[in-house]
C-alpha cells in the first residue's frame, strides 16, 4: 500500500475580510488563511485562547462555509459531466 504525500500549493482569492479559504490545485485539500497579523498583535475583547469566540473570525468561518460547498458543487458537476 502506498500513500501519496501532495506538496500543497494554496491558491488563494483576493482577500475579503479576516480569513480566506485556500485550495490546493493539486489535490483540492482546503485550509484557511488569516489575511492580517493585526489579530495577533492587536488586543481584542474576546477570549485569546479561543479564537472561536471572535465575531469576525464567526462570520468568515460562516461566509466561507459557503465558499467551499460552492466549490464542491462546481467539482461535483464538473466530474458529472
Amino acid at each position: 500500500m502506498t500513500t501519496e504525500v501532495c506538496f500543497h500549493y494554496y491558491v488563494l482569492p483576493v482577500a475579503r475580510g479576516a480569513l480566506s479559504l485556500g485550495i490546493c490545485k493539486h489535490c483540492g485539500h482546503e485550509r484557511d488563511f488569516k489575511n492580517s497579523f493585526t489579530d495577533i498583535i492587536t488586543p481584542k475583547k474576546w477570549n485569546h485562547d479561543d479564537p472561536s469566540t471572535d465575531p469576525i473570525v464567526i462570520k468568515e468561518k460562516e461566509r466561507l462555509a459557503k465558499r467551499r460547498e460552492a466549490y464542491k458543487r462546481k467539482k461535483e458537476d464538473a466530474n458529472g459531466r
